[in-house]
């Protein structure tokens, strides 16, 4: 999710979010200025990107590693 994206939309991620943390898995809710998710997406090509590196780190610690 990104700041540019519709209120319904950020309402749907508070509530997935709210899950995740009912079920007791690590989650953050990232929301990034001036973008919307098809930027947040094409960011997650680069390798360097910091959000490429907090997913990494929530699939280590849901599975370990």
């Amino acid at each position: 999710m990104a700041k540019d994206e519709s209120d319904e939309f950020h309402r749907q991620s508070e509530d997935m979010k709210a899950l995740y943390q009912r079920l007791g898995q690590p989650i953050d809710l990232v929301v990034p200025d001036k973008l919307d998710h098809f930027d947040v997406v094409n960011q997650l090509r680069d390798p360097k990107c910091g959000l490429v590196d907090l997913q990494l780190d929530h699939i280590r610690r849901c599975f370990g590693g």
